[in-house]
């Protein structure tokens, strides 16, 4: 008796909140959702969230749910559905996730054979992006010269967006956190030759006292490649007219 009342309860939960297949395979189709361009058919785009509301799971379930999805897919994988599948379940981490995924995103993110290593930075970005952690990572990032010098400059822009109203969905309204990002790109400004371009720019923009500094001046100076040549000569000699004017 007492048997068949367990597989009865186990049944009717089943019917309730669906199988753990059916979940995944549900959470597999938001993840594989790409938007239309055609504005005359808009459609609400489906979230993972909507899985917890559904088979009332917690966040840390849908987690795991992600990270399995993951891992089902490879870093060959050939087929362009699964590769989106796959990069869209790392993207979605950053939504969901605490500091206890950042391991599991670095692993993606400082393997440039990895086709989602720009959705990890992506990620692990949002989940420190009210931390006073972020400014370690971001370094990490921007000093690895194993990661392609795209996928850094990428990653500056999204701090900038933090702290910058309307750029993007990154901003958040949070001074001192604006403060340690402008302190950065002064920083790396001063010794970041292999972006130095990137942040001259996004440190001028944050801090408006080192555009015509001699502090930046001189960093243009020391850090300026030999030989330059063609469009990237062209802005770099903008860079440095620029920092020559006075306020």
């Amino acid at each position: 008796m007492k048997k068949m009342i367990l597989i009865i309860g186990v049944s009717c939960a089943m019917m309730l909140f669906g199988s753990d297949t059916e979940r995944l395979e549900e959470l597999e189709r938001i993840c594989a959702f790409e938007s239309s361009d055609d504005l005359r058919c808009p459609v609400v785009k489906p979230m993972p969230h909507d899985i917890i509301a559904k088979y009332h799971i917690t966040t840390n379930q849908l987690i795991a749910d992600l990270k399995s999805i993951v891992m089902k897919y490879k870093i060959d994988e050939e087929d362009g559905a699964k590769r989106w599948i796959r990069e869209s379940a790392v993207g979605q981490l950053g939504n969901y996730c605490g500091t206890n995924e950042l391991a599991f995103l670095a692993t993606i993110m400082t393997n440039s054979s990895d086709y989602a290593q720009q959705l990890a930075m992506g990620s692990s970005i949002n989940i420190l992006k009210r931390s006073p952690k972020l400014i370690d990572l971001e370094r990490g990032i921007v000093t690895n010269i194993t990661i392609c010098a795209r996928l850094r400059s990428w990653t500056c822009g999204l701090l900038l967006g933090i702290c910058q109203e309307g750029r993007g969905s990154m901003y958040i309204d949070d001074p001192a956190q604006h403060a340690r990002i402008a302190a950065f790109f002064v920083e790396q400004a001063g010794i970041n030759g292999d972006l130095i371009i990137t942040m001259d720019k996004y440190a001028c923009e944050l801090n408006p006292w080192y555009r015509h500094s001699q502090q930046r001046r001189d960093n243009l100076a020391r850090l300026r490649p030999p030989g330059l040549t063609g469009n990237y000569a062209e802005v770099y000699d903008a860079a440095q007219r620029d920092a020559a004017q006075e306020d």
